[in-house]
């Protein structure tokens, strides 16, 4: 079953504390200008950095035809070492330059082409190689920089010298990382530069090989990268397009890096170093993420992803999704069957500024009402995406709402099925506390209530075996602490069909562990026209804060229903009761059958009902009633009812005179 996109008005947060600082000193090769062309595209497209925050300093080019940087960014030619000196000044607290950063920024620093080390230090090479810029002063720039965090990946020659200076001159307050192509006296080569670059955006700051379900492509560079697809595009690959992959990229150019390039080069090595600075948050230790994904679930359809969220009746997320067409034919979209496992498709949206295939899902299930209990443990599912018959880790980008599916059997409940959800990623702290819902973008709840009402059709003031024209649902509740409870009705949303509301017990005074339940009472105008739908919600209160609440998909249906009574040998059975049970609604519509053992139900609201033969010996047995008149089942019964005893006739004899 398709399932409709996530509403396009979750907006992103602000991506305004992202900024990137990317240098080349020496610009003597084509493939300085283009590798930065689509680093910029990167984290512009795939991270939401600014453009306008994303600072190039380039060296003078070795040639006038090769392309210019990315317009809309911050860039610098011909730039000197004055100006990386410059440029990290104007990030410093107290600067008063418009680059200052502020406590929740961000700095992401990329050095790469050539360096150097001398007796006094490892440098970057600027201005033609005539001048050097120190670890040293590189790193006393650092110090003044008080921001949330810095990153920092060099990946020119002796890069390792700076590992040390830029972690020890971290300020106390920044959290830190930094990751070196090389040692302090090694030389590193271009092949290095793309792997190092994308080990740290394919989400964590480690050296690994990229995995096949990455979404962001850096289409080859190195050493004979004129040789790899995708070259001269300057752009990234966006997926399994009939363009090259990442994967089929960096493959290229590594073969051609490790059986061309490494055996004339003894000098590459290629043992990057990586140092992270210390850093605790909730007592637990955390990595440096260049990029935070930000999952988002909707409270409701008019969610926009405002935290806290401001749904007035946040009980049916569109997020939270049911489809049981599989073994139920006849429901319908949302249709919660009662006692039985339901199918479940959860939908999470990422509008952070990292992509991330580390997505937990959290299902909890209530009993029925409100309070009624878990009806089994917390479900944790890592997300997963079904492409033909593989299911692989669900990989969400940034930046567009990105729809996922799984498939969850949950056990039902009796009628009003309360499912609760939650989305984290590996990273984040599990705090969420799913039987009290917050209004928190990564959590939410539906209540499924599908309920259908007969409105076509009038009922007889004395009809036993109708329940059409109105809903009648028993809400349990269970004081776990003293106080008044109040059923809070919210008024039809659609405002199509009308509806009158009542309440048995509207405002319960509790003590702590007593037992008590509200009537639910919905009544539709008489000769209502089937087809009719209406989404009306319900808020219990305790204590003057919301516990719980739920929410009726109504939709107006008439439903008739034949039942077949017979024995063991398929006789049929005459003048037995038959008796329906509607969950949460006290009647119990009656019918007896007929000389052929037929009996007839109608009008009846469509549902799941319970349907048994009174003292027939057998359980009671489940059946769907759809709308229309075609429902005919049958009933076996173990003995035959009792019937009533025939009353005696009394003769009064005449007195003789």
């Amino acid at each position: 079953m398709s399932y409709e996109n996530m509403s396009s008005s979750i907006t992103r947060p602000t991506t305004d504390n992202y900024y990137a600082l990317l240098f080349v000193g020496v610009c003597n090769v084509e493939r300085y200008p283009r590798s930065l062309i689509r680093w910029t595209n990167m984290l512009h497209e795939m991270y939401g950095y600014p453009l306008a925050n994303i600072r190039i300093l380039v060296g003078t080019y070795g040639s006038s035809s090769w392309p210019s940087m990315v317009a809309g960014t911050d860039v610098t030619y011909d730039a000197t070492r004055d100006d990386l000196d410059h440029a990290l000044a104007d990030y410093a607290t107290g600067s008063g330059d418009p680059h200052e950063l502020g406590a929740n920024d961000n700095l992401f620093i990329f050095t790469f082409n050539h360096g150097g080390q001398d007796g006094t230090g490892c440098y970057l090479c600027c201005d033609g190689f005539t001048t050097q810029y120190y670890a040293a002063d590189f790193a006393a720039r650092i110090n003044a920089i008080h921001c949330r965090q810095i990153v920092l990946l060099a990946g020119q020659c002796h890069s390792g010298g700076f590992v040390d200076p830029f972690i020890n001159n971290l300020w106390t307050g920044t959290q830190g990382a930094v990751m070196a192509g090389c040692r302090s006296d090694q030389g590193t080569y271009e092949a290095v530069f793309d792997k190092l670059f994308a080990s740290v955006f394919n989400g964590r700051m480690v050296q690994e090989a990229l995995d096949d379900n990455i979404d962001l492509g850096i289409t080859g560079d190195g050493i004979g990268v004129t040789l790899i697809p995708g070259y001269h595009t300057n752009r990234i690959d966006w997926g399994p397009t009939g363009v090259v992959s990442t994967r089929e990229a960096f493959n290229l150019v590594y073969d051609h890096y490790c059986t061309e390039i490494w055996p004339s080069y003894a000098a590459i090595t290629e043992i990057p170093l990586y140092r992270q600075k210390p850093w605790r948050e909730a007592g637990k230790p955390l990595h440096i993420r260049l990029g935070e994904p930000d999952l988002v679930m909707q409270d409701c359809s008019t969610d926009s992803g405002v935290e806290p969220s401001t749904c007035a009746s946040p009980w049916h997320s569109p997020d939270l999704y049911v489809d049981n067409t599989d073994q139920f034919p006849g429901t319908t979209q949302h249709e919660y069957v009662p006692e039985h496992h339901n199918r479940f498709f959860v939908r999470t949206a990422n509008r952070g500024t990292a992509p991330t295939d580390d997505i937990f899902r959290i299902l909890e299930v209530r009993g029925l009402g409100f309070t009624g209990g878990p009806v089994g443990p917390p479900r944790i599912d890592r997300a997963v995406e079904t492409s033909g018959t593989d299911t692989v880790p669900a990989r969400l980008r940034p930046g567009r709402a990105h729809t996922q599916y799984q498939r969850i059997m949950i056990g039902g409940d009796f009628g009003h099925g309360c499912v609760s959800g939650a989305a984290f990623c590996g990273t984040d702290e599990l705090s969420h506390n799913l039987w009290n819902i917050i209004a928190d973008n990564d959590q939410v709840q539906c209540n499924f209530n599908p309920a259908s009402v007969s409105g076509s059709v009038p009922v007889p003031s004395g009809s036993t075996n109708a329940n059409a024209g109105r809903i009648i649902r028993t809400i349990p509740i269970v004081a776990e602490t003293a106080g008044t409870f109040e059923l809070k009705v919210g008024k039809p949303e659609e405002g199509k069909l009308p509806i009158k509301v009542g309440v048995k017990n509207r405002t319960l005074r509790l003590r702590k562990g007593q037992r008590a339940e509200m009537t639910l009472e919905i009544v539709i105008g008489k000769r209502v026209k089937d087809g009719i739908r209406e989404r009306l919600s319900a808020g219990l209160v305790h204590n003057r804060k919301i516990v719980g609440g739920m929410t009726f998909l109504i939709e107006t249906a008439t439903a008739a229903a034949q039942f077949f009574v017979h024995d063991r040998r398929g006789l049929a059975v005459p003048k037995a009761k038959v008796i329906l049970r509607l969950p949460g609604d006290p009647r119990k519509p009656y019918a007896i059958s007929n000389k052929k053992g037929f009996a007839e139900f109608g009008p009846l609201n469509p549902g799941f009902y319970f349907a048994e033969v009174e003292r027939g010996g057998s359980a009671p047995v489940r059946v769907h009633i759809r709308r229309g008149p075609e429902n005919r089942f049958k009933l076996q019964i173990e003995r035959k009812p009792r019937q009533p005893k025939a009353k005696k006739k009394t003769v009064r004899s005449r007195k003789k005179k």
